[in-house]
């Protein structure tokens, strides 16, 4: 309770309008204090396990690596890049990235100053590609589903049907539509997986602000005056944090919440084109909201339409809410699967960072080190900074959806696997 109160003081919780949403978003952010307590006995078993490797293999002829619950938990590492990495992206460049998670240059600098390493300075792999025994999927939204696809024709896995009424799937070729439900810090990687693709740094991309589908438009043609489509942040710019930047770095001029990314294959050799569909819902609390805010798909979707649900909560608030307060049937469930991302995001990632600062002989990561600082460099954001842990997670269930999932299709109950392997009705769950 007293930690309650703490964090409900330090990020001004009081002047959130949605109040609703502050039990969850407190929730996550306690959960953070725990994964970053680690024992410092942990940490030095991590350490000596891994020293000894120290080089990034590339090698396009080795096989994928099988990216699964258990081998990101067992076998995931982080490699530190070197001082002369440039950042992926930044609020410069990413159109959508809110004003509030970037990194004022002056606190960089002061960070620099005290020993830490840049978060984008960071690369997480498992540790058998390091050590070249296989290679990372690309962590791509359009890669990931490509290889989502073949592997599932391979295993000889049915194919999700496609119901007359969608119009998710009015395109020609196959279609991979995933929905991310969660909180603020679930959208954060949504928007990760935007910035870090470069074919939407292009303007090739197509985007949707509105309801769905039928508002997806061109990148280009989704931005305000300022050339962004993101949330308003006035006071995200003091002068004596953001000295020698350009005028790109100013707050949007209207609101604009992305809901639906797309990426689309060029077809090659005759075959067919691929499509990877995301939208972004934003959801907290389903058992208090579901009647009144969620009692429909988002993204003018249906059931039918979906693939792989990658979610925040927890399979059984899902499950006991979610599935019934959008009242879904039997047979539309037949072919969704459902991945609760929360340990990977914020439990397993932030502890294996934490344990290779302490390999690579930095200061202790803290969770001030995870989070933007765009106004104050002494009070950091409620939110995680980009580029950053939003990127590394979105990497990593790109990767999970690549390799990871069909991997469980023929686990029995005496295999590892099972444990991570649930079934309610039809609808396939992983946690």
């Amino acid at each position: 309770h007293d930690r309650y109160k703490e964090l409900y003081e330090i990020h001004n919780f009081s002047r959130v309008t949605d109040q609703g949403a502050v039990g969850d978003a407190i929730a996550f952010l306690m959960k953070q204090d725990e994964n970053l307590d680690e024992e410092t006995a942990k940490l030095r078993i991590f350490a000596q396990k891994h020293k000894n490797y120290h080089t990034l293999v590339t090698d396009k002829t080795l096989p994928l690596c099988n990216v699964t619950f258990d081998s990101i938990r067992d076998d995931g590492v982080f490699v530190y890049l070197g001082d002369n990495v440039t950042p992926p992206y930044d609020y410069a460049s990413c159109f959508v990235m809110f004003p509030r998670y970037h990194v004022a240059p002056e606190c960089e600098r002061l960070e620099r100053q005290e020993g830490y390493p840049q978060l984008y300075q960071w690369k997480w792999m498992l540790e058998a590609a390091r050590q070249g025994k296989c290679r990372m999927p690309e962590p791509t939204p359009l890669a990931a589903g490509v290889e989502y696809l073949r592997r599932k024709a391979m295993r000889g896995r049915p194919m999700r049907p496609v119901p007359p009424t969608s119009k998710y799937n009015d395109t020609e070729g196959k279609v991979v539509n995933i929905l991310w439900l969660g909180l603020s810090f679930m959208g954060q990687p949504f928007l990760s997986s935007i910035c870090m693709n470069p074919n939407m740094k292009g303007g090739g991309g197509t985007i949707s602000t509105g309801k769905g589908l039928k508002d997806i438009v061109p990148f280009k043609d989704a931005v305000d005056s300022t050339g962004r489509c993101s949330l308003p942040c006035e006071d995200c710019f003091p002068r004596s944090l953001h000295k020698g930047v350009g005028p790109e770095y100013q707050s949007p001029t209207k609101h604009c919440r992305p809901a639906v990314s797309e990426y689309r294959t060029d077809p090659t050799n005759g075959e067919d084109p691929v499509t990877v569909r995301i939208c972004y819902a934003y959801t907290f609390n389903l058992k208090l909201n579901m009647k009144k805010l969620y009692s429909t798909l988002p993204c003018s979707m249906q059931w039918n339409d979906i693939d792989v649900i990658f979610g925040l909560h927890p399979y059984e608030e899902f499950s006991g809410y979610y599935i019934p307060g959008t009242n879904a049937k039997f047979k539309e469930l037949m072919h969704v699967t459902y991945v609760s991302v929360s340990q990977i995001y914020q439990g397993i990632l932030t502890s294996q960072l934490k344990a290779a600062y302490s390999k690579y002989g930095f200061p202790p990561l803290t969770i001030n080190h995870l989070r933007g600082k765009p106004s104050n460099c002494d009070r950091p954001d409620i939110h995680f900074r980009m580029p950053g842990l939003t990127d590394f997670a979105s990497q990593a269930w790109f990767s999970l959806l690549a390799t990871g999932l069909q991997v469980f299709d023929d686990c029995q109950p005496s295999d590892s696997c099972y444990k991570h392997k649930k079934k309610l009705g039809a609808i396939e769950i992983w946690n």
